[in-house]
């Protein structure tokens, strides 16, 4: 059984950028857990996405947890089904809240596809959604735009031999404006 933990070190920079460990802890379980993304909030905490096998409902779901300057869970949040669900991205938007995206993969089905999830300040959902393309599709990462919506940037792969960058524009509420 292969285990593996999330490490998180968390570095504070002054003037010339003489690094001070502020601290270093291990966060997972017994399964293999991965952190795929942090950022800073402007609450001064941080915010860490990923995937978990050690928590949640599904074979690997996503993963998403907040912790502060200390590096203690204030929240933690599985998100997923029965297939394999990944967060690749997560960044704070303009209300406080989070946009995540990443990508699902159903082994009984063969397919993937990418899965959005707007979260308030605590990390409830406020809204979810899949973009189901024709072919393998994963996304990376997500922004907000000026126009309250969300750019996402990825790839397809229509081919089964080589990927295609993929661009999604989406409205405020996860919805496919253009690709």
């Amino acid at each position: 059984m292969k285990k593996s933990l999330i490490l998180l070190v968390i570095f504070s920079c002054s003037g010339v950028c003489s690094a001070q460990n502020n601290f270093q802890k291990a966060y997972g379980g017994i399964e293999d857990d991965d952190a795929k993304r942090i950022c800073r909030t402007s609450d001064g905490n941080f915010l860490v996405a990923g995937s978990t096998l050690s928590y949640g409902v599904g074979a690997t779901d996503a993963y998403i947890m907040k912790v502060d300057e200390d590096g203690t869970v204030l929240w933690a949040q599985t998100y997923g089904d029965a297939d394999d669900n990944y967060f690749e991205w997560a960044e704070e938007t303009d209300d406080h809240g989070f946009i995540l995206c990443g990508y699902t993969f159903s082994v009984v089905k063969q397919n993937f596809k990418i899965i959005l999830l707007k979260l308030d300040s605590v990390g409830q959902i406020e809204w979810q959604n899949q973009i189901v393309m024709s072919s393998v599709a994963r996304a990376y990462c997500i922004r907000q735009t000026f126009d309250g919506g969300f750019i996402l940037c990825g790839e397809e792969d229509s081919s089964a031999i080589d990927g295609s960058l993929l661009l999604i524009k989406l409205d405020n509420l996860g919805n496919l404006k253009w690709n």
